[in-house]
């Protein structure tokens, strides 16, 4: 009775997990000193963000949210096999909220397709 399983296992290999990596966006002078100070190689500690998106074209194209990826300097996918790529932005809309990444795999990748919400009548 559960509808929902046969579409997750359809999808799957569709999806991807998104890591994005940025710097620490501290509000307090005391703390980003603190962070500077007891941090061994004088970076700021990486903070990670986590969201997810799916492969849309062959050629690695994946669309995610622009709030998932944000200005982060590092993206990261991983897809349904475990494997793990860097991705690069390609576009991004704040104001839509929509985002497009890409990544170099080498290995083959299960897109899917894109729909259409226009009705024909």
């Amino acid at each position: 009775f559960n509808f929902f399983v046969p579409i997750v296992e359809r999808v799957q290999e569709g999806v991807v997990s998104i890591v994005t990596e940025d710097a620490p966006h501290s509000k307090d002078v005391d703390s980003l000193i603190r962070s500077l100070i007891d941090h061994e190689d004088n970076s700021p500690p990486m903070e990670r963000s986590f969201g997810s998106g799916f492969l849309f074209h062959p050629k690695g194209y994946i669309l995610t949210s622009e709030h998932v990826i944000g200005k982060s300097k590092n993206i990261f996918v991983k897809l349904y096999n475990g494997r793990v790529f860097e991705a690069k932005r390609i576009i991004a809309d704040r104001v839509r909220d929509y985002a497009v990444i890409k990544i170099d795999a080498d290995c083959k990748l299960y897109p899917l397709p894109l729909g259409n919400s226009f009705i024909q009548k």
